[in-house]
């Protein structure tokens, strides 16, 4: 519609899904999961796709035809999945009833026989292909002369679940349950993981490690567990690259084992930090010689599983590594009954810790969430209200919102400080503003920002905290932008959204109050 909000991102993010797990977005993992024909479909000796041939599943004329010589088929395959992979698609016959396979076209551990009827049914294949087969995909084999019909093709981490249309698998929104409760759009600035596998062990001191369950609830989290060996017991996420003088922030996935209280390291000759976690009271301490003083964060993502996170100055340039122990890195006699686990360790440039970007190999980008709307100057009035329930990320600068005119001389803004809620109005060059402190900008704040000829007003959480007079005429806004009003990302913002809206009259206090209670 014309108030839907455009969107890019150009890559795949993760995000909590309504289960408290973390996914990527969207769990999908084919880049096109119906258009058969598209290059990403590799098609064998005498296969041929032709699109739009049937009604599929869903009641729409996109399920393909695709015919062979009933010895070869049509694969997607180049996709990372640590351990198991739950394939699925739906087939249907063309007439009466024939046999195909459906596997994983790089190492298949099982194949499994699809009989196919007239009837559409939605075939599942999830195995385990072990942790050196990581490049997986997903192959229907030994399709007939006569062909098939194919639709909704889906490859995802664990479990089959409900078919998710993919057409590029970027640009799509994350709504995310981080927390639990209501769930929030997340938006966030580009951020790399700088770990080249910060969910792999590259060495170990007297521990052994196993895989447990993860925050994503597959199988893929590291578990440490002591030698006895009279040792410091610990492993190695290896490694980030550092520049002298630069700020990191660090983080990784932690449960509790045995041990209450568990410590954390980085390389000290790069980056002398290291964070105690205590898991019994969901607290943390930061320490080190390159430590950003109160810099530890602690949050809950169920199941016992904490993230924690900190920040920490780099000393020199060079590789640097994360140290996870089973307690510290003092010396003592280990025991085989004694054990922590990890999970999901990120090193980003930074002042605070985004969403989780994995790892397998080398540094993965994910880049800026961009929110943008223009042409609805239909949308907006001169004189009007722009409402929003929004939680800072907390990055200490200014992050806006904007309706304006494509440029940054006539806007209503929204925005955070590094301590206020705020707004302005800007006429011609000309601006107004206020802000409203006291409050934590990370939690969730309901805010009504009116504006109208000569006056400006700020409603937080059911009250009227500001109020601006002065003399001017609203010019004719045309836009909605997450940035300063001039579209071009400046001062974006970055945080997470419950709401927005845009009223094209200005409400009354009533009205502003009771929308912000």
């Amino acid at each position: 519609t014309s108030a839907d909000m455009d969107f890019t991102r150009a890559t795949t993010a993760t995000r909590v899904n309504s289960s408290g797990l973390i996914e990527e977005v969207p769990r999908n993992l084919l880049e096109n999961s119906q258009d058969f024909s598209d290059s990403t479909w590799s098609k064998q000796t005498g296969t041929v796709v032709t699109p739009n041939q049937a009604v599929a599943p869903d009641g729409t004329m996109t399920a393909d035809k695709v015919v062979s010589d009933g010895s070869y088929g049509i694969f997607e395959s180049a996709i990372y999945i640590d351990g198991i992979a739950a394939r699925s698609v739906y087939l249907r016959s063309i007439t009466g009833t024939l046999d195909v396979k459906l596997k994983d076209p790089n190492t298949t551990v099982t194949t499994k026989t699809c009989s196919l009827t007239t009837t559409w049914q939605r075939f599942e294949l999830t195995e385990d292909n072990g942790d050196s087969a990581n490049v997986q995909g997903i192959w229907v084999d030994d399709i007939p002369a006569d062909g098939i019909y194919m639709w909704g093709a889906q490859i995802e981490k664990a479990q089959v679940t409900p078919y998710i249309y993919t057409t590029d698998r970027v640009d799509i929104p994350r709504i995310d349950y981080t927390g639990g409760g209501c769930p929030h759009i997340l938006v966030e600035p580009q951020r790399t993981n700088l770990l080249n596998d910060g969910n792999a062990i590259s060495s170990v001191t007297e521990v052994t490690v196993t895989n447990t369950t993860s925050p994503e609830g597959i199988a893929n989290a590291l578990k440490l567990t002591e030698t006895t060996a009279n040792s410091q017991h610990y492993a190695n996420i290896s490694q980030a690259t550092v520049s002298s003088g630069s700020v990191y922030t660090m983080s990784i996935f932690v449960k509790k084992g045995t041990q209450s209280s568990v410590m954390v390291y980085t390389q000290s000759s790069r980056m002398a930090t290291n964070i105690t976690v205590d898991l019994d009271a969901g607290s943390v301490a930061v320490a080190g010689s390159d430590i950003v003083s109160g810099s530890g964060t602690i949050s809950n993502y169920g199941n016992g599983w904490y993230r924690v996170s900190w920040r920490g100055t780099a000393a020199a340039s060079g590789a640097m590594y994360i140290y996870p122990t089973v307690k510290d890195l003092t010396t003592y006699t280990g025991s085989t009954s004694e054990y922590t686990e990890y999970f999901g360790g990120q090193v980003e440039l930074g002042s605070y810790p985004t969403s989780y970007i994995p790892t397998s190999g080398s540094t993965v980008t994910r880049n800026a969430d961009v929110f943008t709307r223009t042409g609805i100057g239909s949308l907006i009035g001169t004189a009007g209200v722009l409402y929003l329930e929004v939680a800072s990320a907390g990055s200490g600068v200014q992050e806006s919102i904007a309706l304006s005119d494509g440029t940054t001389d006539n806007r209503v803004l929204f925005y955070y400080t590094s301590s206020d809620i705020a707004a302005q109005i800007k006429i011609g060059g000309t601006a107004t503003s206020f802000g409203h402190s006291g409050e934590v900008l990370t939690n969730f704040h309901k805010i009504a920002i009116r504006y109208q000829d000569n006056a400006l007003h700020m409603f937080i959480n059911g009250s009227l905290e500001k109020t601006a007079t002065g003399t001017w005429t609203v010019p004719a806004f045309d836009r909605l932008v997450f940035d300063n009003g001039g579209g071009t990302g400046g001062s974006a913002f970055y945080g997470k959204i419950r709401n927005l809206q845009v009223y094209k009259t200005a409400l009354t206090d009533d009205q502003c109050e009771d929308l912000t209670t």
